[in-house]
C-alpha cells in the first residue's frame, strides 16, 4: 500500500503480492479517514489482507482510527523503515504512471479530453489484464478468465453520440482503451 503523485493528484494504490493484482484510486488528501476509506475499497471487494506492508505515512503512523480499523479487520500492520521501499508496489506504480503519461500524451494528440480518474482506471485495468507473471495475468489469477480487452467490431455508436461531450461518448471510451 502506498501513495503516489501523478498529474497533481494523490493516488492510493495497493498490490497483492501473490497474484500481483493492482488496485488504485484517486484520493482527495492524505488524512486518516480518507486513507481508511481508500483501504476499505480493497477490503470491501477482496476481503481483509493478512498483512499490510506500507511506508510510514504520517496519517497512518499517528492515527488511532487507522490502527483501530486494521485491528477490527485483523490486518497485521507492517510499516517499512524510513527510506525502505516495497519493491512490488514501487515497480507497478512506476509502470502505471508511465502508462498514464502515454495515454495522456496520445489523448492530447487526438484532442480528446478525458478526466484523470478515467485515465488511471484504464491504466490500472490494462496492467492487470496484460502484465504476465509466470504465464498468467493478475486479472486471470483473480477472476479465472481472460477479460474482453478491446471492443468488438459489432459495437455501435450511441444514439446521440455527436452531441455528447467526451468522455461520455462511446467512441472516446473505446479509443482510450485502444490507446492504453
Amino acid at each position: 500500500c502506498d501513495l503516489m503523485f501523478v498529474y497533481d493528484v494523490i493516488v492510493f494504490h495497493m498490490i497483492d503480492r501473490s497474484t500481483r493484482w493492482y488496485h488504485s484510486l484517486i484520493v482527495e488528501n492524505k488524512e486518516e479517514q480518507t486513507l481508511i476509506d481508500a483501504l476499505d475499497t480493497w477490503v470491501s471487494i477482496h476481503g481483509s489482507p493478512k498483512e499490510l506492508i506500507m511506508d510510514q505515512e504520517t496519517a497512518v503512523q499517528a492515527g488511532a482510527k487507522f490502527l483501530e480499523y486494521l485491528h477490527r479487520h485483523t490486518i497485521m500492520y507492517n510499516p517499512r523503515a524510513q527510506g525502505q521501499q516495497v519493491p512490488h508496489i514501487d515497480r507497478r506504480g512506476a509502470l502505471v504512471r508511465d502508462v498514464m503519461h502515454k495515454i495522456v500524451d496520445q489523448l492530447k494528440v487526438e484532442h480528446i479530453k478525458m478526466p484523470i480518474k478515467h485515465v488511471l482506471s484504464e491504466a490500472t485495468f490494462c496492467t492487470n489484464a496484460m502484465l504476465s507473471v509466470n504465464g498468467y495475468t493478475p486479472y486471470n489469477a483473480v477472476y479465472g478468465r481472460t477479460p474482453w480487452i478491446l471492443p468488438g467490431p459489432d459495437q455501435h455508436e450511441g444514439l446521440n453520440e455527436e452531441n455528447v461531450e467526451s468522455p461520455g461518448t462511446i467512441r472516446y471510451v473505446f479509443r482510450m482503451r485502444e490507446i492504453a
